[in-house]
């Protein structure tokens, strides 16, 4: 048996190739989970991002100061004839 004691080590034996390689499987699981996380979360970002763009183009819209939502009565139309 071969000694492995040294400071921050717990175990007085070599620790196993399988053990390690069972870490490093679920570890890269685990990476492989985050980062599906991770853009899954960009994704829902994107839409929120594209909805708040749409509802403030749409209030845009619904809270115009154009002359013909002042009086429901003005008419455009003689905006471009001359005043006397």
């Amino acid at each position: 048996m071969v000694a492995n004691y040294r400071q921050g080590v717990s175990s007085l034996i070599q620790p196993s190739f399988v053990a390690t390689a069972t870490d490093y499987s679920t570890q890269m699981a685990r990476e492989e989970r985050f980062q599906n996380e991770l853009n899954e979360a960009k994704e829902q970002m994107k839409l929120m991002q594209q909805q708040l763009a749409a509802m403030m183009e749409s209030q845009r819209a619904d809270t115009s100061t154009g002359t013909s939502q002042v009086h429901p009565l003005y008419d455009e139309a003689h905006d471009d004839q001359p005043h006397p």
